[in-house]
């Protein structure tokens, strides 16, 4: 008796480990099918542009056809304008949402669901941002900015220069975008300065030094007579220190001044504690605004 009922357990076990076998074979065989064939619902969906709104019917319908054939399931339709070359681009089908649109769109849809496709829409035309009912001060904006040189040291009052705005801009009876305001009026020193005005040295020998001063002169310079015609004697500056590395975020102004056109040593304290490993001196202006070559003969730092 003990060993029919060993004989009968293992015979039920048999049995089990080979129905499990079964069961993932079966559903392997259905993740493979539903792969090949997948259901509407997991079938995707594309983007079917209308472009300047037109539409051949004939060719409509093929492309809904052909995107079935294809294995889609939904087509998102969206009235998009066209830009390019004008010669390129399709012709100005029926305004959006007019009847004529509308009656291309019942036919499609139409179409669509003979096919077993779905059908989305876009309810704007051209993104959220086109269409005539979409005000200016709500449509898509730019920031555009102008202008004006003036001399600095005194209250001036003057009205700035309006931005052109681009040619595609809705305007107003004014020749002004039909829609627009001022955001922000900033005050700019011109520094005038060039590239290779500014200089970075690293104090030798290498360490973090105690610093006193700056010598500067502008020297006498010599130079041909074409060249000296576009040199002038450097006149305002700056100085920054760093005690750890010559990037631009390390240094910290610390001086501000102005040269005397002449010749001869003419001395700028630091602040009192000033140390640092690095001194970038930057010229900001010469002299003379209508000569863009500042000329200096000495930078000393004690």
């Amino acid at each position: 008796m003990r060993k029919l009922t060993k004989a009968a357990l293992a015979i039920g076990l048999a049995l089990s480990a080979g129905s499990a076998g079964i069961v993932r074979s079966q559903q392997s065989d259905e993740l493979a099918r539903g792969f090949q064939n997948p259901p509407p619902e997991a079938r995707p969906h594309v983007y079917w542009l209308w472009l300047n709104g037109y539409v051949d019917p004939r060719t409509a319908e093929a492309e809904l056809e052909a995107m079935k054939d294809a294995g889609i399931g939904g087509v998102l339709l969206f009235d998009m304008g066209a830009r390019g070359d004008r010669s390129a681009v399709p012709p100005a089908g029926p305004a959006f949402l007019s009847d004529a649109w509308l009656n291309q769109l019942q036919e499609s849809a139409g179409q669509a669901k003979r096919l077993g496709l779905q059908v989305d829409l876009s309810v704007v035309s051209s993104w959220d941002l086109g269409g005539h009912w979409i005000e200016p001060r709500h449509a898509s904006m730019g920031l555009y900015q102008t202008q004006a040189e003036i001399e600095g040291g005194k209250p001036v009052d003057l009205t700035l220069p309006f931005p052109a705005p681009p040619a595609e801009a809705p305007k107003g009876p004014d020749g002004k975008p039909a829609f627009w305001r001022d955001v922000a009026v900033l005050a700019l020193r011109d520094a005038c300065r060039q590239p290779g005005h500014e200089f970075v040295f690293k104090l030798d020998p290498d360490g973090v030094h105690d610093l006193r001063e700056v010598v500067m002169d502008n020297g006498n310079p010599r130079a041909p007579s074409d060249l000296a015609a576009t040199m002038t004697p450097a006149r305002d500056f700056t100085v920054a220190i760093s005690s750890t590395g010559p990037r631009e975020s390390d240094f910290a102004e610390v001086m501000h001044g102005s040269l005397a056109p002449n010749s001869g040593p003419q001395k700028f304290p630091f602040p009192a504690g000033s140390r640092g490993r690095y001194v970038r001196l930057r010229l900001l202006s010469g002299h003379d605004k209508a000569r863009a070559r500042l000329t200096l003969g000495e930078f000393m730092v004690l």
